[in-house]
Order: structure tokens, then C-alpha cells, then sequence
């Protein structure tokens, strides 16, 4: 069974990877905030208005509104680019505090008869003297900035030690984030609908730009929740259901506002500006729900079907994983035995005192060297199901050469070429037996022995060729015809790699010896 830990940090890995998209998301709306409350604000002290009508027409952007922005705006903006420091935390959460308890005190003043609120008197002041028009805060734009500042201090305050009796706090700031934001887009489609009924008698003012605002400073607190709260935590992810909210969810309610719009200005008359935004806003966020919980109810049947499938592969791959530690295990023990005959045999010819019985000792200890040298090759590998050729021929022909007098010049030419154990190990042994032959019969009483092996593909072949500068072989030379044990060996592994050998005179004088075998697939 796969680990616990496994599991989870497979499911953790898609928040994760959103969580850099949210903060990019956050920064760019950050930047936005600023630009539009500094506009505001520039707007307010001189008079000229940018982003709203000049004419005053609309409702522009109240100075006290503006400095609020910039505020909550700066001290997220500073979060995204100092990171959580314990003093910057503690001054976030704190002007986010203030921000919040100021503006519904404000907003309460207004709704009591007050006239100007207690946040908007020193900016009034402010206006006369700079001779400009001055406009209060709105009661809606106080309730959001309630709202605003009580989604941003936990957000604000939260850092990379969090606590799980903080954890509902920062999930419940998420979702107030979402009503800002959701809110702001409702002011910000009466334009749409006809902005300037919006501004009746009986209708709460929200400038334009201030709507735009809190789209912008609700969206920025929902990344700040992150990927791993709600509400994005229900699109984070790769898993089916994440997959799902994402397609449907967004298309549902553009879909939904675009009927809307059509309808509205098909009419060809004014209605209600903020009802005709709210009504809009409900019959998306409405469609935008039913998408999700039918996406929610297909995405986990397919979710669960997804864990049920990765637990099922980290199964196999575990079992593959020790599969192959067994497999390598083998190997070496297979490598070390024949080691232990090859040095048993070496042993055993110090006490032959027959010269030529000796060199049958030695040519079984060559022999088992190059069939323990293919499973030292496949100890070594990452692949347990092949031989690569390229390493091991050399490293076989090092060996049978070493120590020879006088020294052989060896020209080895090695394609890429991969086999299986079942052609590795009789190929070894025949080139085992085709070098041997050349070092008993070829290169004694020789001045410069010159030895050359290649091995290629050739025509969909395996072509493995042995020469040496040697006398060459005797006239009528059949390896069907002779009577040594090597050559009869290297018919017998001939037949065994279902291949065919040609013998003959090498262009510069000497023995020659090509041998073609069909690559096996396995």
C-alpha cells in the first residue's frame, strides 16, 4: 500500500501550483486599486475628474473613499512585495481594523441624519478651502468598506505559522471578500443598465470608479485567501470537480449577463439601473450555483474514481519498485557466484602441472568472467531488461587483452546497440571465444597483434565481426569440419542467437569472422 504521505502530498500539489496564479492575480489588482484611488483622490483635491464624469452628472469618488483604497490597497501591495514580516502583519491587521470600525461608523452617522460623516468632516473642510466640490461617502460604499476591512485583518494578520483556531477566520474572509467583490460588480453593471437612474432620489449613490474599486480590492482578497480556502478552493486543483467549476461556473454567468444586457437594452426604454444589475447578478450567481453542484456531484464521482485509479498505480509502481530492487539483487548475487568459480578455477589451475590443462582453466575462468560481467552491467543499469553493447564489449575486450605479451593495439567500433539477456549472454560468450581464438592462435611469435571488433546493425541484423593481423585460417577451414571445443561452442551459440557466421581472410592479411543475428525483442 502506498503511503499516507504520498497521497496527500499528490493532493496538495495542485493548490500548490495555483497559489503563484493567485498571487499574480493579487499584484495586478493591487496596482489597479492604487491607480484608480490615486485618481480619485487627484480628482477629489483638484477638481478633475478622470475616471468619473466632470460634469458631475455621477456621483464621483469621495477623498475619504480614495485615501480608504489606497490604504487597503498599500498594505496589501506591501505584503505581496516585503512578504509577512511580524511588524508589517501587525500594522496590516491593524489599518485594516481601523478601516473597517471607521467606515461603519461614518456610514451609521449618515443613516442617523447626519449629513456628513465623522470620517468625511476634516475632508469637507479640506474642499472649501481648496475651493472644489465636495461628495460624501456613500452609506453602500461604507457598509463595503465594513465588509473590506473585516475580510483584510485576518488576511492581513495570518502569516506562514497559522494555526488551525485561525483557520476559520481566514475562511470566512475569503467568502466576505467574494460579497465585496460580487457587490461591486452589481453598482458597476448599473452603468450598463442606465447609470443615471442609479442615482435617484430614492438610490444610494456608488460612484463608477468606486464600484470598479471594490471589484478590484474583493478580487485581490480573494487571492489573498488563496487557492486553499474558498471560494477558490472549490476551482484550485487539477481533480475533475476543479476541472469542471472552472469550464462551467465563469461560462454560465457571462452567458447569464450577456441575456441580461440584450434584454435590457432591447427593451428600448430606462428601468432600474441597480434592480436590473442586482436581478442580473442573482440569476447568474443562481445558474453559476446550480453549474456547481452538478458539477460538484459529477467531478467527485469522477475524483473519487481518480484517487481510487493513483492509489492503484502507487500500489503498482511500489510493487514495480521492489520488484526491481529483488530483480538487481539477483544480479549481483549471480555476478558474485560466478565470480567465486571464476577465482575457484584459478585457484584450482596452480595445481595443475600440465601446461595445456592449464589453459583450459584459464579459458573456463575467461568464459565465466564475460557471462558475470553481463549481470555486473545489468546491476549497474537502470534498465534491467537490456545490455548496452557499447559498454560492455569494450570493457570484455579490455579484459581478455590485458596482460598479453606482447601488448595487443585493440580497435573496437561499438554501435548503440541494445540486447536482451537472452542474446547478451551467448553473444558475450561467442566474442569471448572468437578473441581467445585469436589471442591462442593468431598473435604468438607476432611483432605488433592487431585486433579489430565491431558491432552494428546492419539491415535489421546484429552484425558482430572479430579480425586480426594473424596467418589466417588454414586452407578448407569449415567450422563444422573442426574438432577444437571453442569453435564448436561458437557454432552451438550460432544456433542459440538464430543467426549465421561466415569465416574468411581479413583485408590485411589474418583471420576474420562475421557473425548476423536477428534482434530479439525481449
Amino acid at each position: 500500500m502506498p503511503a499516507a504521505s504520498d497521497l496527500e502530498a499528490i493532493s496538495l500539489k495542485a493548490p500548490a501550483a495555483g497559489q503563484s496564479a493567485a498571487r499574480g492575480v493579487e499584484f495586478a489588482c493591487c496596482g489597479l486599486l492604487l491607480c484608480a484611488a490615486a485618481l480619485g483622490l487627484l480628482g477629489g483635491l483638484t477638481g478633475q475628474r478622470v475616471l468619473d464624469s466632470p460634469l458631475l452628472t455621477r456621483v464621483p469618488m469621495a477623498i475619504s473613499t480614495a485615501v480608504l483604497f489606497l490604504i487597503l490597497g498599500g498594505m496589501l501591495l506591501l505584503r505581496q512585495i516585503f512578504g509577512a514580516g511580524l511588524g508589517l502583519r501587525r500594522a496590516g491587521g491593524g489599518l485594516a481594523l481601523l478601516a473597517a470600525a471607521a467606515a461603519c461608523l461614518n456610514g451609521a452617522s449618515v443613516l442617523l441624519g447626519g449629513g456628513s460623516g465623522f470620517l468625511d468632516l476634516p475632508f469637507r473642510q479640506l474642499s472649501l478651502w481648496l475651493g472644489v466640490p465636495h461628495v460624501n461617502m456613500s452609506p453602500a460604499t461604507a457598509t463595503l468598506f465594513t465588509l473590506s476591512g473585516l475580510a483584510a485583518w485576518p488576511l492581513l494578520l495570518h502569516g506562514a505559522d497559522d494555526s488551525p483556531v485561525r483557520e476559520p477566520w481566514l475562511a470566512a474572509a475569503g467568502l466576505l471578500a467574494a460579497v465585496v467583490a460580487m457587490a461591486g460588480a452589481v453598482f458597476l453593471l448599473g452603468y450598463a443598465f442606465g447609470s443615471p437612474l442609479l442615482y435617484g432620489a430614492g438610490v444610494v449613490p456608488v460612484a463608477r470608479s468606486t464600484a470598479l474599486s471594490f471589484v478590484l480590492l474583493g478580487v485581490a482578497l480573494v487571492c489573498e485567501a488563496g487557492p486553499r480556502r474558498p471560494p477558490l478552493r472549490m476551482f484550485a486543483g487539477s481533480s475533475p470537480k476543479a476541472l469542471l467549476m472552472r469550464a462551467f461556473v465563469p461560462l454560465a454567468a457571462l452567458l447569464s449577463l450577456a441575456h441580461a444586457l440584450f434584454l435590457a437594452h432591447g427593451q428600448g426604454g430606462e428601468s432600474d439601473a441597480l434592480l436590473a444589475s442586482f436581478v442580473a447578478m442573482a440569476t447568474a450567481v443562481a445558474i453559476g450555483v446550480a453549474v456547481s453542484v452538478v458539477a460538484r456531484r459529477v467531478g467527485g464521482s469522477l475524483e473519487r474514481a481518480e484517487a481510487r485509479r493513483a492509489e492503484a498505480e502507487a500500489r503498482v509502481r511500489l510493487a514495480l519498485e521492489e520488484k526491481t530492487v529483488m530483480l538487481k539483487e539477483l544480479h549481483h548475487r549471480v555476478k558474485n557466484n560466478m565470480q567465486i568459480i571464476s577465482s575457484l578455477c584459478l585457484l584450482q589451475a596452480e595445481y595443475v602441472v600440465d601446461p595445456r590443462d592449464r589453459v583450459l582453466f584459464e579459458e573456463s575462468q575467461a568464459r565465466i568472467r564475460s557471462m558475470a560481467l553481463v549481470h555486473e552491467d545489468l546491476y549497474k543499469s537502470d534498465d534491467l531488461a537490456f545490455v548496452d553493447m557499447g559498454s560492455y564489449v569494450p570493457r570484455l575486450v579490455g579484459q581478455l587483452v590485458a596482460g598479453f605479451l606482447p601488448p595487443v593495439r585493440v580497435e573496437c567500433l561499438v554501435e548503440d546497440v541494445r540486447l536482451p539477456i537472452t542474446q547478451s549472454v551467448p553473444c558475450g560468450m561467442l566474442l569471448n571465444e572468437l578473441i581467445l581464438n585469436s589471442l591462442k592462435h593468431a598473435f604468438p611469435g607476432a611483432e605488433r597483434p592487431e585486433l579489430r571488433v565491431s558491432l552494428r546493425m546492419e539491415e535489421g541484423l546484429v552484425r558482430l565481426e572479430v579480425a586480426d593481423n594473424g596467418p589466417g585460417l588454414p586452407p578448407g577451414f569449415s567450422l563444422s569440419g573442426t574438432s577444437s571445443f571453442g569453435m564448436v561452442l561458437v557454432s552451438s551459440l550460432t544456433d542459440q542467437l538464430h543467426g549465421s557466421i561466415e569465416t574468411g581472410a581479413a583485408a590485411g592479411g589474418g583471420a576474420r569472422f562475421v557473425e548476423r543475428f536477428p534482434l530479439a525483442e525481449s
